[in-house]
């Protein structure tokens, strides 16, 4: 009997050990990362929230319990998450052996799904998912301006948003106004927010497919408006015609 009571308590003492071995406060960037790798996940096993939510109940040793409306609101970043949801997250992402991502610093980290859940309704998001093709690549102002303007599109497979990136080469290599952001695809236009590396000023896009042919051939090509420094709305800045046309043309051809 007294050995079977050691071995029971050293048990109890391994479980305590595993379950403070997790915070139990989340700091923004945790929190960002464990929504970073809960979707990375997702995406690896091909599953969706309910698996997830399911799976994330099963791992917890405190057998607690969370909606899945909750993991939903989650993992696309929309509210701030009970402390419990993300240990019992954290107990699981352990107990499949996968690390935090190191990208501590990306501003952007858990921006772009909490910026999809608040422009896309939640029955919309995977519909919504279907209706671009061969968006990502790299663009160009079109027609190409002195200096030249290049835009980046990545985008990622299972969500609306797309990070983008828009470099003003003013002295190549060494001087390069550069815009970092997301674009959110909803009913077939583009709704992006970037801003300025250097001074944070925000840069607002409105795209949509152009109707315009881009030449003979079938390159991708985007067309709507661009606002720059929404921020300083004066009466000079406003006669300086801070909403622009824009235009930008995939540089590949679709295969």
């Amino acid at each position: 009997m007294m050995i079977i009571a050691l071995i029971q308590l050293e048990n109890l003492c391994g479980a305590f050990m595993t379950e403070n071995s997790i915070a139990s406060t989340f700091d923004t960037k945790t929190r960002a990362k464990i929504r970073a790798a809960l979707k990375a996940y997702m995406k690896a096993h091909r599953i969706g929230v309910p698996t997830l939510w399911d799976r994330v109940l099963k791992a917890d040793p405190k057998k607690r319990d969370v909606s899945m409306p909750s993991m939903q609101r989650l993992i696309r970043g929309t509210h701030h998450s009970s402390e419990m949801l993300m240990e019992m997250s954290m107990q699981f992402l352990k107990a499949e052996g996968i690390e935090l991502p190191s990208d501590l610093d990306d501003p952007l980290s858990g921006f772009a799904s909490a910026f999809e859940g608040f422009l896309i309704p939640d029955d919309d998001q995977e519909a919504e998912q279907a209706k671009w093709d061969e968006l990502g690549g790299r663009y160009q102002i079109d027609p190409a301006g002195i200096p030249p303007v290049v835009v980046t599109i990545r985008t990622t497979d299972g969500t609306n948003a797309i990070r983008v990136t828009e470099e003003h080469i003013i002295a190549a290599p060494d001087v390069i106004t550069r815009y970092d952001g997301v674009m959110v695809k909803r009913e077939r236009r583009l709704f992006g927010l970037l801003r300025n590396t250097l001074t944070y000023e925000p840069r607002v896009y409105w795209l949509s497919k152009s109707s315009q042919s881009s030449g003979d051939d079938d390159r991708m090509a985007l067309s709507g408006h661009v606002q720059e420094q929404p921020f300083r709305l004066t009466a000079a800045a406003a006669k300086g015609g801070l909403v622009q046309e824009i235009a930008i043309v995939k540089m590949e051809a679709q295969s």
